[in-house]
């Protein structure tokens, strides 16, 4: 068998020979793959909004859910005490740090 006609170094769609084809050929693949992009884009969106793919199903809720009184209370002293350990820090606290402009 002998060599197949085929080009090489880039010469396939005869890139090198013009910069006028270069650039001819550079912004026809561009303008086509935003169209395919585009088109891609636009099929996603539809099917989406058509609720056919990435679809979320909500958890079932079997009434509504009070947070009971004690609870409620036991979070708020959790949270209060936090506070006053974080102010108690603030006004006691020095920086163990070293200076580094000494």
């Amino acid at each position: 068998m002998g060599k197949l006609n085929q080009p090489s170094g880039g010469r396939a769609f005869k890139f090198g020979d013009s910069p006028e084809g270069d650039w001819k050929t550079i912004f026809i693949a561009a303008v086509t793959l935003a169209l395919m992009i585009t088109a891609l884009n636009i099929y996603i969106f539809v099917k989406i909004d058509k609720g056919e793919i990435f679809t979320v199903e909500g958890p079932a809720l079997e009434g509504e859910q009070i947070p009971s009184l004690p609870k409620l209370r036991e979070t708020v002293r959790y949270y209060q005490s936090k506070a006053a350990q974080f102010d108690n820090l603030q006004k006691t606290a020095t920086s163990t740090f070293p200076d580094p402009s000494l």
